[in-house]
């Protein structure tokens, strides 16, 4: 079978998405992000819709590899990013085209378009981060280690469980694919 480039250019290193303009709204980052390409979908028919918390190199890292999954699959995107400053968000939206960026964590979570979040802040925050997107609604995928105590880590899976969410600790054999 030979693939039509302009038909399928994600299979040709390009995107299923372009960035068609940017704009500031309050203080949120908005890039427009316009479909040029109908993608393949999710089972459930849906395209997940990643929501990255913190902008440190692991998160570059999980940004990579969900673009490059994006392009290939179509099955979920990266639709916003959150850092504690707005700036370093921005920056971290801009370089890898991600059209909504946040000054804390709080207004991801809010996002509602956001169906799961990678957590990569250091670690001695990732259980309560883990704990407040399970109560938002957000499914989690937490870089190791969840937590350092039994005593810390019970209270994630016990949230995730009474909200019926999807709770993982990413380990790096599986989450960041070489390149």
């Amino acid at each position: 079978m030979v693939l039509n480039k302009r038909k399928y250019p994600f299979f040709f290193g390009g995107s299923p998405y372009k960035i068609q303009k940017t704009t500031l709204n309050g203080n949120r980052f908005f890039f427009n992000r316009v479909k040029v390409m109908d993608t393949e979908v999710g089972m459930n028919g849906t395209v997940v819709q990643w929501g990255i918390v913190a902008t440190g190199g692991i998160a570059a890292k999980f940004a990579q590899a969900c673009n490059f999954e994006s392009n290939r699959s179509g099955k979920s995107i990266i639709a916003a990013v959150a850092s504690r400053s707005l700036d370093k968000a921005l920056d971290f939206a801009q370089k890898w085209s991600i059209p909504r960026a946040y000054g804390s964590y709080e207004e991801l979570f809010a996002d509602p378009l956001i169906t799961a979040v990678y957590i990569a802040t250091p670690h001695s925050s990732h259980p309560e981060l883990s704990i407040q997107a399970l109560k938002a609604g957000k499914a989690v995928l937490c870089e190791k280690p969840v937590a350092i105590t039994l005593k810390d880590f019970l209270p994630v899976i016990q949230t995730a469980r009474e909200c019926k969410l999807f709770f993982m600790e990413a380990m790096w054999m599986k989450f960041n694919p070489c390149f």
